[in-house]
């Protein structure tokens, strides 16, 4: 049986949940920042109505189809590394966002973007799970929550306040200083953890899952052009459903432990794993007991 790691000191505690807060508020920020900000871009860039439309699209497609991947790859090879390089993703993007000079340009930017917050969102709640004991981690779960929740509300307010004074581009630049807020804290305090049982990434069930999930959210997002039971809608959401299923029969195949929870905005590394064992009669394969996670 392995030693149980040391437990964190209560300043590291609180330095990891402010950089997994930075993270967090900053994906939801940018949610609602951008909306603010699409007349200015559009006269900006001369956007037409549909590229505009496609300027939060892209942003939320990326996001959504790749979220389940960016918590595989945490598990395997570390929470912390994958959370700084979706962060530093984010950021990079985030800047080529506010340097954009076409609408092309800008929403090529912002699905990076995407792909960087989805390697964020999985993990900030996995580092922080693994960060605190089980008595402290409910108030430090809330208190990410409540970040990520004022994140969100205050995008249209902090949006407005930067267009009137900076102009558009200042609703992207803004994520610059908190992202270096967040990776230099991350960088000192956060723990390296990842899953002891992680499987070898498997090519053939992140391409059906990744396929699956953005042809599902592409069809939603469809419908706001298409009615919902147009069959163009219905033919997108006949071809998700047959990829998604086609993803739970080839893992069955291949044995492997994917859990339905997996679906969910919050992946098998999110789920909460206790830093010491106990003797436990054996658990199904898609309980959480099942799981270790390892730490440096």
């Amino acid at each position: 049986m392995s030693l149980a790691p040391a437990a964190l000191d209560p300043g590291r505690r609180r330095l990891t949940l402010l950089a997994v807060c930075v993270g967090q508020g900053m994906i939801l920020l940018d949610n609602t920042i951008v909306n603010v900000a699409l007349p200015a871009i559009q006269r900006g860039l001369r956007v037409t109505p549909g590229a505009l439309e496609w300027t939060i699209n892209a942003y939320v497609l990326s996001l959504a189809s790749l979220i389940v991947v960016g918590g595989t790859l945490g598990d395997r090879y570390g929470r912390k590394r994958l959370f700084l390089i979706g962060l530093a993703v984010f950021t990079i993007f985030s800047v080529g966002c506010g340097l954009a000079r076409s609408d092309a340009e800008l929403i090529v930017h912002r699905a990076l973007q995407g792909v960087g917050a989805a390697i964020m969102a999985p993990l900030s709640l996995s580092i922080l799970v693994d960060a605190y004991p089980a008595e402290l981690r409910t108030t430090a779960i809330g208190i990410w929550a409540s970040v990520a929740g004022l994140g969100f509300l205050a995008g249209p307010i902090v949006g407005g306040l930067l267009i009137a004074r900076f102009g558009w581009p200042s609703v992207f630049f803004v994520n610059v200083p908190l992202a270096l807020v967040g990776f230099i804290v991350g960088a000192l305090a956060v723990r390296e953890s990842r899953d002891a049982d992680a499987r070898a990434l498997d090519p053939a069930g992140t391409v059906l899952i990744t396929a699956g999930l953005f042809v599902l959210t592409f069809a939603l997002i469809e419908t706001n052009a298409h009615p919902w039971l147009s069959g163009y809608t219905l033919s997108l959401g006949a071809i998700a459903l047959v990829t998604l299923a086609a993803f739970v029969i080839h893992e069955g195949r291949t044995g492997s432990r994917w859990c339905p929870s997996a679906f969910s905005a919050i992946p098998s590394s999110a789920r909460p794993t206790s830093s010491t064992r106990s003797p436990t009669p054996p658990s199904p394969p898609c309980s959480s007991s099942s799981r270790s996670t390892t730490r440096t």
